[in-house]
């Protein structure tokens, strides 16, 4: 099974990851009755569905009180929205939305290191910045 790795903020098993963002995805394109990509692709897609002619980025935490993350490659391809999910093993709750502009201009940047010694920028957003749907 094919997984995306590089983009990944977390240091969960990957299969893991990718379960979790599939069904946020699913979450918020039902909402919305929209048919969301499921594809796994070798390069970088920041767009999760297209709602209204806008872009979207699904974020998906387990944690209740979990904050948003955007990796660095989204501040150069940034999407209309940004929408997060909490999930746990029976579903999860749409927690709010966030414009890529208000993202950007709010969030607490983050510096770390990857185990590989290689340098990442993560864009952190406490939920309280998050509008609801």
């Amino acid at each position: 099974m094919m997984h995306n790795t590089d983009q990944k903020v977390s240091d969960r098993d990957a299969e893991k990851i990718d379960i979790d963002g599939f069904m946020a995805e699913f979450i918020v394109a039902k909402k919305f009755n929209v048919m969301p990509d499921f594809s796994i692709r070798p390069f970088k897609n920041p767009v999760d569905l297209t709602i209204n002619k806008k872009t979207v980025d699904v974020k998906s935490t387990r944690n209740p009180e979990g904050k948003m993350y955007v990796n660095e490659y989204h501040r150069n391809n940034p999407c209309d929205i940004y929408i997060q999910v909490v999930l746990d093993d029976f579903g999860g709750r749409i927690t709010g939305f966030i414009t890529a502009e208000d993202l950007f201009e709010l969030a607490e940047v983050k510096h770390s290191v990857d185990q590989f010694g290689k340098e990442h920028t993560s864009y952190v957003l406490d939920q309280s910045h998050l509008k609801p749907l």
